[in-house]
């Protein structure tokens, strides 16, 4: 579905994918709604972020659930990465932010101002996902509303921002 004041056209760009109806393994207490991201680590291990009542849910390779958190955390997740030293971001677009977890769950930093859009440099509106640089920098892509990228340094603080529709 085409957000609200979007006037580009929307292409699907998957060619196709096969359901792999034994994954995950079992039922969760916690049923997935749309799942917006899935990220692996480094040992192998599939992050899931869901809309749902526990968004983050991590599986191993063969669907069994290790660890979930992050309930009543989120308006609308959208993207989950992991940062250069382990921790975890997500991308939480309806809320108008990016956080900074620890693997556990403990939130280490917000970027933006929850629930409140803009476009300044303390505001993100609907961002979409978010990439740590070695530098420590993060770029944003601060996407739906704003069709910006924003840079913020390891602190989150604003540096610079580019970018408009078209």
């Amino acid at each position: 579905e085409t957000p609200p004041g979007v006037d580009y056209p929307r292409d699907n760009v998957v060619s196709g994918y096969r359901v792999e109806a034994k994954w995950p393994q079992g039922k969760s207490a916690y049923p997935w709604k749309a799942v917006p991201g899935i990220a692996i680590d480094e040992e192998g291990l599939i992050w899931t972020v869901n809309r749902g009542e526990m968004p983050v849910q991590v599986y191993t390779a063969d669907g069994k659930l290790v660890k979930q958190w992050g309930r009543g955390y989120f308006v609308s997740p959208h993207q989950i990465r992991f940062g250069r030293e382990g921790h975890v971001w997500i991308a939480d677009s309806h809320a108008h932010v990016i956080y900074k977890f620890t693997r556990g769950g403990d939130k280490l930093l917000t970027i933006g101002i929850p629930n409140e859009p803009g476009d300044d440099n303390k505001h993100l509106k609907m961002p979409t996902d978010m990439v740590e640089a070695p530098s420590g920098e993060v770029f944003i892509s601060d996407g739906y509303r704003n069709n910006r990228v924003v840079v913020c340094n390891s602190k989150g603080e604003f540096i610079r921002t580019w970018g408009e529709l078209g």
